[in-house]
């Protein structure tokens, strides 16, 4: 369990600490109260029946009803708790007439509607509990004063936050609703006690106000995922019993105040998807202070523009650092440069180290073999160069190594094996990708009997797949693409019965017929295998795999037809067939795959028409259909298919006149129809498609003028030419 969560344990004592209401034997207060209920409960849809036993003429009621707690000494309901019952409608007014209430929970529901201002006059509520349901509307203006605990987290409220909280206030969750505007100044002046403010994933904008530093008490802030700009206030520093700082995913700038990265007690700052610049403080690694040692453990600075780690002061020596509890370092795509500093490595303690997407450059320094406890090791897409030092052996708890976009050479480093032999045999991830290495595919490789995820592609290995890549018994991604592996697709790949993904594709020396081993991996979603020299029909295996949601076959030398039971595959995403020898009908069943996004033919030998059922796919993004030897006209149903952005047709044997229908396709970007033999006008409406920046009308037999608004917006003679009879070319 983290540091920071132990700290959460208390919350059940703060909400559990209730006074117990005055015992009274008002049988007129007993009915109010059967009453308030009764009416809460005809105003809900409860299709689980979980209040059945709400019977007002039940010995002992209310006190004997499901979710209804009343005091030992009185009769008086004490707590409605009501969580994960699906009960949905709203939440009636009358719930106000339970005056003694302390506690109410109804979280986790499906809850509609405000929530009702009356709540106010429950002046013992201590705790409300209303998050995870779809609450909507504005906070009641006045909440009540007893109030110590208020989650509403999970909803659809709106409206601008309160000017002020209720004074007892110490736990405030209004996370992930859309509540918007700034953040009030005096905001939390009227709470002083608070220690859990929670505002993330809202919409609110503006700064982050200094005032929040007036908090003495608060252990943990949120407001992550918002509009904040500015800068972050130094003054927070004083916030020094501060366990849990979150401002990532806001629109801040400047630099992080040495105060703040110094708090003593802080155990997580995640500052990431911000606009921070300058460089990062040394004591950020050390928040230690006279009477306390070092506490952080997380720090999240990624997807920021820092462009410095500051280095230890002259007088204090690295080995200081041997004193950090810090377990998580990501400082991913910043813009860091030149050689990574070595005393990070003086770190013993880290767990996740994540520098990708940097410009750091030079030799990866041998102190990185310091790194023993590490787990998460993430240097992809920067400039390191040479082979992977050896020392890297040292670190025998790795599960996830990603080493891609870079510069390193060689072959795969046998320094990995090494930890194979030894403790490694628990790595998940290895990604070598987009590197320069060379030769075989490692057998050793297939030592790694957990490895779930491997990417060594773009790179420059040769010879055959080995058929051990069976033993890898746990992979759910193998990407081996754009590499120069030669030979037959081994049939032992269909052995690996948790893959799903699998991407061979772009290695030009791979050949043969695809193994039918392949058609027994049910649990595959994506398969490429573009870009090889695959022969034979097009595999109607695949249709047998009915989670498949991507097929990619293109740039290969099938033959033969497109298989009709393609059109069954429920969840196809993807179909590229592009660049085969593929002859025949496009097959109307594929207009039975409803969220297909991707359609591409392209480049084959396909006859007969276009089929109108395509309106059916209304997800369809790109169809690209050109190059092909199609006959007809183009269908009036495409122009249903309203998500559509890409339609190639060119180079085809289209007859008859543009539909005008085509204008309705608001999101198109590219219409290619040249090469064609369609005729008659242009549709004026061509003028009117919004998102349309590409138009090719070429090489048709198109008749008339040009429509002036086609012209003026499409200014360009070569989206035209070639069409003989049609006039207003320049």
């Amino acid at each position: 369990m983290p540091a920071f969560t132990f700290h959460l344990l208390f919350f059940p004592l703060l909400i559990s600490s209730t006074t117990t209401p005055p015992p009274s034997n008002n049988t007129n207060f007993i009915a109010v109260e059967i009453s308030a209920l009764a009416d809460f409960r005809r105003a809900l849809h409860d299709p689980l029946d979980a209040l059945s036993n709400w019977d007002p003429s039940v010995a002992g009621a209310p006190c004997t009803w499901r979710g209804v707690i009343c005091s030992p000494i009185s009769p008086h309901v004490t707590e409605l708790r009501l969580p994960r019952l699906r009960l949905a409608g709203t939440i009636s007014p009358s719930l106000s007439a339970l005056s003694s209430l302390p506690r109410l929970s109804l979280r986790s529901n499906l809850l509609t509607g405000t929530i009702p201002s009356s709540f106010s006059l429950l002046t013992h509520l201590r705790s409300l509990f209303l998050q995870r349901n779809s609450l909507s509307g504005p906070l009641p203006t006045n909440l009540s004063a007893a109030l110590q605990v208020f989650s509403t987290a999970g909803n659809l409220l709106v409206g601008p936050l309160p000017a002020s909280l209720p004074p007892n206030l110490q736990f405030l969750d209004l996370s992930s609703n859309k509540f918007s505007g700034p953040l009030p100044f005096n905001f939390t002046s009227s709470a002083p006690k608070l220690w859990f403010l929670d505002l993330s994933f809202n919409h609110l904008h503006g700064t982050v106000p200094w005032s929040l530093s007036r908090l003495q008490f608060l252990l943990y802030l949120r407001l992550d995922g918002n509009f904040l700009e500015g800068t972050i206030p130094a003054m927070l520093a004083n916030c020094s019993s501060l366990l849990y700082l979150s401002l990532q995913g806001n629109n801040i700038r400047g630099i992080l105040p040495v105060g703040v990265a110094n708090i003593p007690t802080l155990e997580i700052l995640s500052l990431s998807d911000n606009y921070l610049s300058g460089a990062v403080p040394f004591s950020v690694f050390l928040n230690s202070s006279v009477v306390s040692l070092p506490n952080l453990r997380i720090l999240q600075l990624g997807r920021n523009a820092f462009s410095a780690l500051t280095p230890p002061p002259k007088e204090k020596s690295p080995a200081l650092l041997s004193s950090s509890v810090l377990q998580v370092l990501d400082i991913k795509e910043n813009e860091f440069l030149g050689l990574f500093p070595t005393w990070i490595f003086n770190i013993s303690t880290l767990a996740v180290l994540d520098i990708s997407g940097n410009s750091f450059s030079g030799i990866l320094p041998s102190e990185i073999g310091r790194l023993t406890a590490v787990r998460e090791l993430r240097l992809g897409s920067n400039s390191f160069i040479g082979a992977f030092p050896v020392e890297i052996e040292q670190c025998t708890s790795i599960r996830v190594l990603d080493l891609e976009d870079n510069r390193f050479t060689g072959e795969i480093p046998a320094v990995i094996w090494t930890l194979t032999l030894s403790n490694l045999s628990k790595m998940q991830s290895l990604s070598l990708s987009r590197n320069r290495l060379s030769g075989k595919f490692p057998e050793e490789l297939t030592e790694l009997g957990n490895l779930t995820f491997l990417d060594i592609s773009g790179n420059a290995l040769t010879g055959e797949i080995p058929a051990s890549i069976r033993r890898l018994q746990m992979f759910q991604s193998l990407n081996l693409s754009r590499n120069s592996f030669s030979g037959n697709v081994p049939a032992s790949i269909g052995s690996l019965a948790n893959l799903m993904a699998l991407d061979l594709s772009w290695q030009k020396n791979i050949t043969g017929k695809i193994p039918a081993q392949l058609f027994g991996l049910l649990s595959l979603q994506c398969i490429s295998l573009a870009g090889n020299s695959f022969t034979g029909s097009v595999p109607e295996g695949f249709s047998s795999l009915s989670s498949l949601e991507q097929l990619i076959l293109s740039s290969n030398n099938f033959n033969g037809f497109i298989p009709v039971t393609y059109g069954y595959l429920p969840f196809l995403k993807i179909l590229s067939l592009s660049d085969n020898n593929i002859s025949g009908e496009i097959p109307a069943e594929l207009s039975n795959c409803s969220y297909l996004t991707t359609l591409n033919l392209r480049s084959n030998k396909l006859s007969g028409p276009i089929h109108d059922d395509f309106s059916k796919l209304s997800s369809l993004v790109e169809l690209d259909l050109g190059q092909n030897a199609l006959t007809g006209e183009i269908p009036q149903g495409i122009s249903q298919c309203s998500s559509l952005m890409i339609l190639r047709l060119d180079g085809n044997r289209l007859s008859g006149e543009l539909p005008s229908s085509l204008s309705n396709l608001s999101e198109l970007r590219v219409l290619d129809l040249s090469i064609n033999k369609l005729s008659g006008i242009i549709p004026t409406s061509l003028a009117r498609m919004p998102a349309l920046l590409h138009l090719n009308l070429s090489n048709n037999d198109f008749q008339a003028e040009i429509p002036d608004a086609v012209a003026s917006r499409f200014d360009d003679s070569s989206v035209f030419q070639c069409n003989p009879d049609l006039s207003g070319i320049h």
